[in-house]
């Protein structure tokens, strides 16, 4: 079931992110303006920073988007596969080289070695397409694909990658060797006494991290609301939680049974706590796929 629902997901973030493609190519390339025509605009920081974020599911994704918008233009067969080409070697090629070497680390733009790496990547293979457009024939412009990759993977490519890492604790794809743990991983019945039972693991989480008092309380606030409303639910009996600390706090609720989102409830009874998770976290949402919920909560 596991497995099911990480291929569906990955299926649709793969989808997604052609979607995002093609949609950018599109609207930007209706313009008058030079930076924005469709072959050189903003859709060309996409490969190298969801290849960077969702591993071959980003790459694919950019391909299908590449492909999709070659066929729809009308561009030459040159000009199609020379983009194809492109963001296949912006997304699978910055993926590779970036965990390459003994010392590589996982996607998070927070130090200025990071910063570093990221930008010498782009240059790079910025470089590289520009080199394979003088194979084309003329068809593409080797500078201005040089100055597109590099000049959109500084403006957006960073801007996203730092608030997907940072802001939204979306976890990167990446080699299982540099694969972070959860700070906390607890597999309980759903019931009251669980509460408990996590409040205890995330005062030893806050001790350990260092925390302050009020963002502990903030966590337990909102796993507690949570689980409250969730008990309604009569099919709802296990729940697993993961938490990460780093910029910001993921909290990540899974549990069987039918579609149960607290964060949807309409009941009186239900405001104040909903208030309550709306007020201490960043972001929250709500999934179901295959018989099992999951809830994220950013602190």
């Amino acid at each position: 079931m596991k497995n099911k629902n990480t291929r569906l997901k990955n299926r649709g973030l793969a989808a997604l992110t052609a979607l995002i493609y093609i949609l950018v190519h599109f609207v930007f390339g209706l313009g008058d303006f030079p930076l924005f025509k469709s072959d050189v605009g903003p859709k060309n920081f996409l490969p190298l920073a969801t290849g960077l974020l969702l591993g071959v599911y980003g790459s694919a994704g950019t391909f299908l988007g590449a492909l999709a918008t070659g066929i729809f233009s009308g561009e030459s067969a040159v000009a199609v596969s020379a983009e194809i080409i492109f963001a296949l070697i912006m997304s699978e090629g910055g993926r590779l080289l970036w965990y390459s070497g003994k010392k590589a680390r996982i996607v998070a733009l927070k130090k200025a070695a990071d910063f570093g790496r990221f930008m010498g990547l782009s240059f790079l293979l910025s470089a590289v397409c520009a080199g394979l457009g003088l194979l084309s024939g003329g068809a593409v412009e080797p500078a201005r694909v040089f100055f597109s990759f590099a000049v959109w993977n500084t403006l957006l490519g960073i801007p996203v990658l730092i608030l997907t890492t940072s802001i939204f604790c979306v976890t990167p794809d990446c080699p299982k060797r540099l694969q972070i743990k959860p700070d906390i991983d607890e597999r309980l019945p759903l019931t009251v006494e669980s509460i408990g039972i996590l409040h205890e693991k995330i005062d030893g989480l806050c001790a350990e991290k260092k925390l302050d008092r009020k963002r502990a309380f903030g966590m337990q606030n909102c796993i507690e609301e949570c689980v409250l409303l969730i008990l309604g639910q009569p099919s709802c009996k296990n729940l697993w939680l993961t938490a990460r600390v780093s910029d910001s706090i993921s909290i990540v609720m899974k549990y069987d049974g039918e579609r149960c989102n607290p964060l949807a409830r309409r009941k009186i009874g239900d405001q104040l706590g909903l208030i309550i998770i709306k007020n201490r976290a960043l972001r929250a949402s709500h999934g179901y796929f295959g018989g099992v919920n999951s809830l994220h909560i950013v602190q």
